[in-house]
């Protein structure tokens, strides 16, 4: 029975999801390693209490997802090995450029010295 749900599911999800919108299972932010289509997006990820917020960040995102908006980044994090799992291409949800990513690594770097200074 389980596994004809996970299969209902995998089908809504080459369906319905698009590469902006919220990857859930396939996201290291998602709460769990199912689709959970029957609750939203703001209940099932976990990027806001798992990411080290600095005092000064604009409030913090319910969600992973780029908006196109440089002012708000993407955080999304690719669960690579449940994308292969399903047969999805493991850079769909990333819409980033390379320059984009090197952007993201910069900003990460410093945001993780950030976070290691207010811990001491």
């Amino acid at each position: 029975m389980a596994n004809s749900k996970k299969v209902k599911d995998l089908d809504r999800a080459r369906r319905e999801l698009r590469a902006t919108d919220c990857p859930r299972r396939y996201c290291w932010y998602w709460r769990s390693l199912s689709f959970e289509f029957d609750i939203s997006v703001d209940e099932g990820c976990e990027l806001q209490s798992r990411f080290p917020w600095s005092g000064h960040e604009a409030s913090p995102l319910s969600c992973c997802r780029a908006s196109g908006n440089r002012e708000r980044p993407d955080y999304h994090e690719p669960r690579e090995p449940y994308l292969m799992e399903d047969n999805c291409p493991v850079n769909y949800f990333s819409v980033l450029t390379k320059s984009d990513r090197r952007a993201r690594a910069k900003r990460r770097r410093r945001d993780a010295e950030r976070h290691d200074r207010y811990e001491e």
